[in-house]
């Protein structure tokens, strides 16, 4: 969180209660839960993005999205499909989505492979993804998924 997010502090004196106030993700370590209860109507809700644009990219698919899917009445959250790695990849300590594009040239499952040298700041970066790789959190072992792994991507 940055020096000058003041959304906890400002959600509370207006009588809200922070739920959660970061996730053990990456990207979108930020992203904060405040309910405001409402004697007659049930409580309020805010969910606060991070303010990098990839972050808020990210967040917004895995929580928004689905929060607004479920309200409506739509089904439930967007597929996931096995796909394989055509490049290694480096594991984080936390949960991960990276933005990547299907390749269906040669395999039953689409090739994957993330965008290099990405920046939370750059929603270009963005503009292309088809789908979010989900890589798990680094555990015991070499700290990497290799060329030819399958993994699950969230598709967009």
């Amino acid at each position: 969180m940055g020096e000058k997010d003041y959304i906890k502090q400002v959600a509370c004196q207006l009588g809200g209660q922070v739920q959660y106030g970061r996730v053990f993700l990456k990207p979108g370590k930020p992203t904060t839960l405040i309910t405001f209860p409402e004697p007659t109507e049930g409580a309020k809700v805010m969910l606060a993005l991070p303010g990098n644009p990839l972050s808020t990219f990210v967040t917004f698919h895995l929580f928004v999205l689905r929060a607004l899917r479920q309200l409506g009445g739509l089904p439930a959250p967007p597929a996931t499909m096995a796909a394989r790695l055509t490049a290694d990849v480096t594991l984080d300590r936390r949960p991960e989505f990276q933005r990547v594009r299907l390749d269906w040239q040669k395999d039953d499952l689409p090739g994957v492979k993330p965008v290099p040298n990405v920046l939370s700041s750059r929603l270009l970066d963005a503009s292309g993804a088809q789908a979010l790789l989900c890589l798990p959190p680094l555990q015991d072992g070499p700290g990497y998924l290799k060329k030819g792994a399958v993994v699950s991507v969230l598709l967009l």
